[in-house]
């Protein structure tokens, strides 16, 4: 039978700040039926105005022809990420970001894709011979799978002498960031100015510092290579950033920012693929021929190239479950968008979940139907009501590489094993900084695509 997977219940949690409060927890779950058909969502909780454009008309507007008025993040991304990322690319803006953005866009533009594929390969491998060996034991796949990311992510920022060991350590530190951040602005929902204080927790700040200390020791021992010898998207970004003169404090905020982005959504994405095709029959028969017709683990580009059916998996994915629910603006100057006044200041956003899932805009919209995105399968119906990896000016420079990476991660271990949702276990989608499947993740390794 078809699979559609579970989603928060679609219904109102009460007045503005019983709805505030719910959102704190889980953001995804405060969005009403009517929101899944409407063209523009404008509602005004406290003294906040919130706009989301829900329509391609209006993303276009106003993240394309008016990217300008809503190049700031929003005040409640901004204080919830400030803490980790200081004044890295996702928050900062302006200047500092234009000059940044200059910089780090060609280190990371898919021209430079075949460079950053044997970090891939090489993480992936490793952790296929630890399937294989593991197999009909119970793993937590989002632990795995943020662990394999950060893998990745690390041997390719700062390369294989210094990236390999510090996944586990990203990871956990990370994990207790994202569980106790305060996600809910209360001051910016009142309205009060940028420099009002803003307070998180003594967890979620040692977290953070762990993280940051974490990063400066790897620049530093990385610094301390000849340059002959660096290896790494860092070692790149150093010379770029001297060159142009750029404080060493941003250096470390940028690889944050790498380290982050370039772990998280993709971990969460592949545990969310993996979730998907254990209760879909249909679509891991399918996956399985197409990897049995490969023949050998898909280490190359080609290899991606020739693997429609796992690509098509891993948009469906997207589609569903959007690793950033909500892309959150504000707006610099009073609009008026499809007739409604949105003042300078106002919390206006794109929202991936509601365009994704749009019930005028997809068929099926909570299906999960990997055929979609295949040849002749129609794929999107528009460009801009499919927002994985953001849209406008802020869109992710990571997108080639992170496609490419989840790609051959789960072609890869889809050979050696299935792993399958523990009986009984509960799995809801949860929007806090990013969209998981809760806290962990509990599947059995069966045999994969080359033996089962």
């Amino acid at each position: 039978m078809p699979f559609t997977p579970p989603y928060p219940p679609r219904k109102s949690v009460g007045g503005p700040l019983a709805t505030l409060c719910a959102a704190r927890d889980n953001f995804i779950a405060v969005l009403t039926p009517s929101m899944f058909e409407a063209e523009t969502v404008h509602r005004k909780y406290l003294n906040q105005v919130l706009f989301f454009c829900n329509s391609p008309k209006t993303v276009r507007q106003v993240f394309i022809d008016d990217a300008a008025n809503v190049e700031p993040k929003s005040q409640q991304m901004i204080h919830v990420l400030r803490p980790l990322l200081g004044n890295g690319l996702f928050v900062s803006e302006g200047a500092h970001w234009a000059k940044h953005r200059r910089i780090i866009a060609p280190l990371t533009h898919i021209s430079r894709l075949a460079q950053f594929v044997p970090a891939m390969s090489g993480a992936v491998a490793h952790r296929a011979e630890q399937w294989r060996a593991a197999r009909g034991t119970e793993i937590d796949i989002l632990a795995e799978m943020a662990e394999l990311t950060a893998d990745v992510i690390g041997r390719a920022v700062f390369g294989g002498k210094l990236g390999v060991g510090a996944a586990k350590k990203i990871v956990q530190n990370f994990s207790a960031y994202q569980r106790t951040v305060g996600t809910l602005d209360l001051a910016s929902m009142l309205g009060l100015p940028d420099y009002f204080p803003r307070w998180q927790s003594r967890a979620t700040i040692r977290a953070a510092e762990s993280i940051k200390a974490l990063v400066s020791e790897m620049i530093a021992a990385l610094d301390a290579i000849d340059p002959g010898e660096r290896e790494g998207l860092v070692s790149m970004m150093l010379d770029a950033f001297r060159a142009e003169g750029v404080a060493p404090g941003d250096v470390r905020d940028e690889a944050t920012v790498l380290l982050m982005a370039g772990h998280e959504t993709t971990a969460n994405t592949l545990a969310w693929a993996w979730y998907c095709l254990s209760q879909d029959e249909v679509s891991w028969n399918e996956l399985r021929d197409e990897l049995r017709s490969l023949g050998r683990p898909p280490v190359d580009l080609d290899d991606v190239e020739r693997l429609r059916f796992t690509r098509a998996v891993i948009d469906e994915t997207l589609r569903l479950f959007p690793p950033v629910p909500i892309l959150a603006r504000r707006s610099r100057e009073d609009r008026e968008i499809e007739g409604h006044h949105v003042p300078a200041g106002s919390f206006v956003a794109a929202v991936p979940w509601l365009l994704h899932r749009h019930k005028k805009l997809w068929r099926e919209p909570d299906l999960f139907d990997p055929w979609r995105f295949m040849p002749n399968g129609g794929g999107a119906p528009d460009r801009y009501c499919y927002l994985p990896f953001s849209i406008g000016p802020r869109i992710c420079t990571g997108m080639a590489f992170a496609l490419t990476e989840a790609v051959i991660c789960l072609a890869t271990l889809a050979q050696v094993a299935r792993p399958k949702l523990r009986e009984g276990h509960p799995v809801m989608p949860c929007a806090r900084l990013s969209l998981r499947p809760g806290e962990y993740l509990p599947m059995v390794l069966d045999a994969g695509a080359l033996e089962s």
